[in-house]
């Protein structure tokens, strides 16, 4: 199963999670094999070889968000790919959220209380057996950590964010296991991860 460039991000969020400035992770080698070294979203991952395997080192090094873009989102042509601002067939960008996001003037707010949103209004079902796009999700209000993270990137992108899923490895209490996140294209910030499944209401980890 090949997997994003972004995999060892999940892994970094759960070093933020613990409140940790340096995680070090047990994991198999066809794992580890997986992940990238260097530096990731605003971390340093090492991997050596361990007797069971392999330990990927997590070192914090995130800094605060820089100064917010405005809302709307001012693009310049090319900035970004236009997939990313598309939207699926039959999406509805749901109107209380629309109503709430009209009084912001900054873009990290917006996402902020999109995530936020997702998370409250969308029930997490690891055995839900729907389709997992956006529209689907948003419509029965259930879905997987695939369907929260489309469901994220899909109203951000009605509301002129462009955003994209991301997938990769989700260390944890339970071991590593797959699992899709979000990132959203902030401007001047780039690239800025985000996860309803995590229940990180803010685009970034450490933003603060």
């Amino acid at each position: 199963m090949k997997v994003s460039r972004a995999v060892a991000a999940v892994a970094l969020l759960a070093a933020a999670a613990a409140g940790a400035d340096e995680a070090h992770i047990g994991m198999p080698l066809p794992l580890a094999a997986q992940v990238e070294s260097g530096d990731r979203y605003g971390h340093v991952v090492g991997i050596e070889l361990a007797e069971a395997g392999a330990v990927v080192t997590v070192s914090r090094s995130v800094q605060a968000l820089a100064a917010s873009p405005p809302f709307p989102l001012p693009l310049s042509p090319g900035e970004v790919d236009a997939g990313y601002l598309e939207t699926p067939s039959g999406f509805v960008l749901p109107a209380e959220l629309a109503k709430a996001v009209q009084r912001q003037s900054l873009a990290v707010p917006v996402v902020e209380q999109v995530v936020a949103w997702v998370t409250r209004r969308i029930t997490l079902d690891d055995l839900d057996a729907g389709a997992q796009d956006a529209a689907s999700v948003l419509g029965r209000r259930r879905g997987r950590c695939s369907g929260r993270a489309n469901a994220a990137v899909g109203v951000l992108r009605a509301l002129g964010v462009p955003a994209r899923p991301v997938h990769g490895v989700l260390v944890g209490d339970r071991g590593a296991r797959w699992h899709r996140w979000g990132e959203a294209w902030l401007g001047p910030l780039g690239w800025v991860a985000f996860d309803p499944c995590l229940l990180y209401t803010s685009p970034s980890p450490r933003d603060s």
